[in-house]
């Protein structure tokens, strides 16, 4: 199964962590000039 984060975002590193029990992704997007915090839950 494969769930869309961001489109149009171009991540250049990703950065995959725990923290307090929650599943995180941390996206430097060079697309945008942005940085992400995702947390990842069940769907």
């Amino acid at each position: 199964m494969t769930d869309v984060l961001d489109a149009g975002a171009g991540p250049a590193n990703a950065l995959f962590f725990q923290e307090d029990g929650k599943d995180m992704v941390l996206a430097a997007n060079r697309e945008t000039d942005e940085i992400a915090l995702y947390e990842i839950t069940a769907s």
